[in-house]
């Protein structure tokens, strides 16, 4: 069994979990279901380690890195096998993660010799004056990463807090410690100092307020959910901890009549079925002008008809593509739930696979949908469902609904979405109630000929006038 690492040492724990594989729900591991007492002992580790390593030459701390990334390159084989089995993603796609992160280590250990402090001449009225900025690492890092992308995740994190000269404490997910626990041993083998890089496993719901609100974590990287994202900062708040969150997204496509089609839907292919759509970057959803609608679809359901589900270790008869399973039977389920739910029409549904938590690759149609009971566009949810709007739920987008409107506006508001309008008397022909331009609920009302270029500039962050 695997143990945690905490100061260069093996950690057995009272308590153990189970890793199981998601496609076949068999037992891959067992590892320490750690503790608040353990997580203590982690950070008292890493806050040994931190005087020495973050005086420590950086071209020196570069080259440690640099090596460790060399041995996670040479043992790619056994890391990708180790993520298929506990996150049940296919084996190309874990090699791909695990080439991810090897690229991320070289990148941060070639960054740390090249970040620089500024001196320069300020401005002042009582004669020459000057302003120094000196950059110096801040201690002890948290780093919790989510089941999705575990070593990616891993390396955006701990390489740049080691390259800068802080000390870490990981916590993996509960179900995807494995292959994390190997390259925290892989680092050990490259010469990183015990106490450098400590490794914590168990439940988020037991260890990671501990873990958070540990006095003498200075600085928190987490990557889950929105949920224990807002959890994370109020318990960092109180102390102005360093906090850095990467949390869920509500991400629509919409294909214009003007669109490259075939181009379109490989990108929603990619954005929706990669990692079987467990990615907070994925496409949610996708509204299609009337004029390309049936071209899309046809051309998504092709493409889908491909995909055969199920366990990661085995490769797809060709044609078909390999598709992993939704990591957990709790995700699958409420996948299921949502297709029931959605009222759309499910044009394609693979048969479902005899494995266990393997769920169907599925399109959904729908023609037009209220966004105020479109659930998706509201929160964060990883699925395996392309759902494909034609111009009656574009009008939800971009001019607005019925006499029930103003709540469904103020749903995507809160999800952080912009609501474009045409001109109010034209918008309250399409449906659009005067009242949500009232209440504030449209952040633009202007001419239908103006509307790209306000969503190009509301991506790039203004405010449409």
């Amino acid at each position: 069994m695997p143990q945690m690492l905490i100061g260069g040492e093996q950690r057995a724990a009272a308590a153990e979990l189970e890793v199981l594989n998601p496609a076949t729900e068999e037992v891959v591991d067992t590892v320490p279901a750690g503790s608040a007492e353990d997580v203590n002992s982690a950070v008292e580790a890493a806050k040994r380690a931190f005087p020495e390593w973050s005086k420590t030459d950086v071209e020196k701390r570069a080259a440690l890195l640099g090596a460790a990334a060399d041995l996670v390159q040479e043992n790619a084989k056994e890391l990708a096998g180790l993520l298929t089995a506990e996150q049940g993603k296919p084996f190309a796609e874990a090699m791909g993660e695990v080439t991810h992160l090897v690229h991320g280590m070289h990148y941060y250990a070639e960054a740390a010799t090249k970040v620089r402090g500024v001196h320069q001449e300020l401005p002042s009225a009582f004669g020459p004056a000057y302003g120094m900025v000196i950059r110096r690492p801040l201690g002890v890092a948290a780093a919790i990463t989510p089941y999705n992308f575990p070593l990616t995740l891993l390396g955006t994190k701990v390489a740049p807090a080691l390259a800068m000269g802080n000390t870490v404490v990981a916590k993996p997910a509960a179900t995807t410690p494995l292959a994390t626990l190997r390259v925290a041993e892989l680092f050990a083998e490259a010469g990183v100092p015990d106490g450098v890089v400590n490794v914590v496993t168990g439940r988020g719901s037991e260890i990671g307020d501990v873990l958070v609100s540990h006095p003498d974590v200075r600085r928190v990287a987490f990557t889950g959910s929105t949920e224990v994202g807002r959890r994370v900062v109020r318990l960092a708040g109180p102390d102005f901890k360093r906090v850095t969150l990467e949390l869920g997204g509500s991400d629509p496509v919409i294909v214009c009549d003007d669109a490259d089609v075939e181009a379109a839907v490989k990108a929603v292919i990619i954005g929706r079925y990669w990692n079987a759509g467990q990615a907070c970057l994925g496409c949610k959803r996708v509204y299609v002008h009337d004029s390309v609608y049936d071209d899309f679809v046809s051309q998504l359901v092709e493409r889908v008809g491909r995909y055969e589900p199920g366990d990661g270790t085995v490769k797809a008869e060709k044609p078909k593509l390999r598709m992993g399973p939704i990591h957990t039977r709790q995700g699958r389920d409420e996948l299921l739930e949502q297709i029931e739910d959605g009222g759309g029409e499910v044009l394609i549904a693979p048969a479902d696979s005899h494995l266990g938590v393997t769920t169907r690759g599925t399109v959904a149609l729908s023609a037009s949908q209220p966004i105020g009971s479109h659930r998706p566009s509201a929160t964060h949810l990883f699925r395996t469902v392309a759902e494909a709007f034609g111009d009656g739920a574009l009008g939800v987008m971009l001019t607005g609904m019925g006499d029930d409107g103003v709540a469904g506006l103020r749903a995507l508001k809160a999800a952080r979405g912009l609501v474009f309008a045409q001109d109010e008397a034209t918008s309250v022909l399409y449906g659009m109630p005067r009242e949500a331009v009232a209440q504030g609920v449209v952040d633009s009302v202007l001419p239908l000929d103006r509307m790209a270029g306000s969503i190009a500039a509301a991506c790039t962050g203004r405010r449409p006038r």
